[in-house]
């Protein structure tokens, strides 16, 4: 049965619009195809998702259209292999108010002292392995702050119009342009720079002596590119599905639309069963209005809140909201057309989304195994409550679980796979030197015991190390905490403690 997701009229649209039309077999793609390439007034039609069968989003195409009747495409396509027509929903970026100041004398960074990021990073400084895509509109790619971070793709030659890799993506190598289907990522808009900036925010080169650390600090991160030069996002869904198509742990979305679309839903659906971790900004409108992605199951709403843990004036709220975070005065890596790097403050939601974003990245490398129910229930239930502060008497329950919390983030994670080694089980009259430990460490029993083996654990409890000598070598291991178990000859004697790798 056709569906039209939209007040359908079938006579001539005046302006041109974009639509998805979902066929219901393989069988009609040849038709369809012939039907709308032959019309002269649909324009750039092509399957955008036709490497992608969940839910049938193989069936889906896109057409830009200017003065079409609808009804030419429908009687031409046939009504009864027509799934659904809808517009493609159109969303627009939640930018920061050019009226909204940051408070004079406050540190450029304040917000990750709000989160206790220092102290979650104690327990792991984040992973090479694991991506937070920004599907955003467009990038500062060579800022020194962002140009090491951002995970290529090896197996692509850029600018060689070739799919080397045979991904479905063209030159594919730092990123994806869903606009114009290659891999220039670049920033076009001379005064935009939104896209950098929540780059930064999740996954900005840390502790490398210049501008600015990330939640994320090792996490690497995948530009997509999905607005046009006006800094309208007419590629949304697009960019979300090659960012799940190619690997990305985390996608952030801090763009939204008040129009919901059954190919946007599934395109979240298809994400989401890549296991994705989908983040997305509940938008500035300072009221309770749905936006899109935001709303659809599965995604993570954020609002955005002050230095004082107060609603962010502009930020929406409601029943929808999953969690908060600061989103007031937040500095990160910008462009500039004088000199680089430069970074700048910026306000919104689309600020408080990259960070819950950059927090689940830190808390995926982490616990990489971990059960996804388990990585969002300490996101969720660790959250400082922020609903009996006065400021925000009026938002009560409407700003999720409450202002996310990195390092009880983390201990919730250090808890919860710790109880099968658990170092409060064992006596700790044996230890190890130094510790915390950047290479090697040494063994030291009492002088009773003689050390039979060690044994290192991460926190999910499973071996990846043992030794015999009392001295031993973690340079190849990631930063974070692990366990470690100490056997005497006799098994007399055992010992087990927390040891942390800097």
């Amino acid at each position: 049965m056709l569906v039209f997701i939209f007040p359908l009229q079938l006579s001539l649209f005046s302006q041109q619009e974009s639509y998805y039309l979902k066929i219901t077999s393989h069988d009609f793609i040849e038709r369809t195809e012939h039907v709308l390439k032959s019309n002269p007034n649909a324009k750039q039609v092509y399957r955008p998702f036709k490497n992608i069968a969940f839910d049938g989003l193989d069936l889906v195409f896109r057409f830009d259209a200017e003065e079409l009747d609808l009804g030419e495409i429908i009687t031409g396509v046939h009504i009864k292999h027509i799934e659904y027509l809808e517009k493609v929903p159109i969303a627009s970026f939640s930018y920061t108010p050019n009226d909204l100041k940051v408070e004079l004398g406050s540190p450029n960074q304040w917000y990750h002292y709000k989160i206790n990021a220092r102290e979650a990073w104690d327990y792991f400084k984040g992973s090479e392995n694991i991506v937070v895509a920004i599907v955003d509109n467009g990038f500062l790619t060579d800022h020194p702050d962002l140009q090491e971070k951002i995970i290529v793709n090896t197996a692509e030659i850029p600018g060689d119009g070739i799919d080397n890799d045979s991904n479905g993506f063209i030159d594919d190598y730092e990123g994806w342009n869903a606009l114009g289907n290659n891999g220039d990522v670049y920033i076009v808009s001379s005064n935009s720079d939104h896209g950098t900036h929540v780059a930064g925010i999740a996954a900005a080169h840390t502790d490398n002596n210049i501008g600015m650390a990330s939640i994320g600090f090792k996490t690497k991160w995948l530009p997509v590119k999905v607005a046009n030069s006006s800094d309208v996002v007419t590629h949304g869904f697009e960019g979300i599905s090659f960012a799940a198509s190619r690997g990305a742990n985390v996608i952030n979305c801090s763009w939204g639309t008040l129009d919901s679309s059954a190919t946007g839903k599934s395109v979240i659906e298809f994400a989401l069963n890549q296991g994705c971790y989908i983040v997305s900004s509940a938008g500035n409108f300072a009221n309770e209005v749905p936006v899109y992605p935001a709303t659809y199951a599965g995604v993570i709403s954020v609002a955005a809140t002050t230095q004082s843990d107060a609603k962010l004036n502009i930020s929406s709220f409601g029943t929808r909201i999953n969690i908060s975070a600061p989103g007031s005065g937040i500095w990160s890596t910008s462009k500039s057309e004088v000199a680089a790097p430069a970074y700048a403050f910026k306000s919104g939601t689309s600020m408080a989304s990259p960070l819950v974003a950059g927090l689940l990245a830190l808390m995926k490398g982490y616990t990489p195994d971990a059960e996804r129910e388990v990585i969002l229930n300490c996101l969720f239930s660790t959250a400082t409550d922020i609903d009996n502060l006065p400021a925000n008497a009026a938002y009560d329950s409407l700003l999720g679980t409450g202002r996310i919390n990195a390092e009880l983030a983390m201990k919730c994670l250090y808890d919860y796979y710790n109880l099968s080694v658990n170092p409060n089980e064992y006596p700790e009259t044996g230890s190890v030197f130094p510790n915390p430990v950047t290479d090697f460490f040494e063994v030291k029993l009492p002088a009773e015991f003689t050390l039979a083996e060690w044994n290192l654990f991460d926190v999910t409890g499973k071996k990846i190390m043992t030794g015999k000598e009392s001295r031993g070598n973690l340079l190849s291991l990631s930063q974070g905490i692990y366990i470690i178990e100490l056997k005497t000859l006799d098994g007399s004697f055992l010992s087990v403690q927390k040891l942390i790798k800097n």
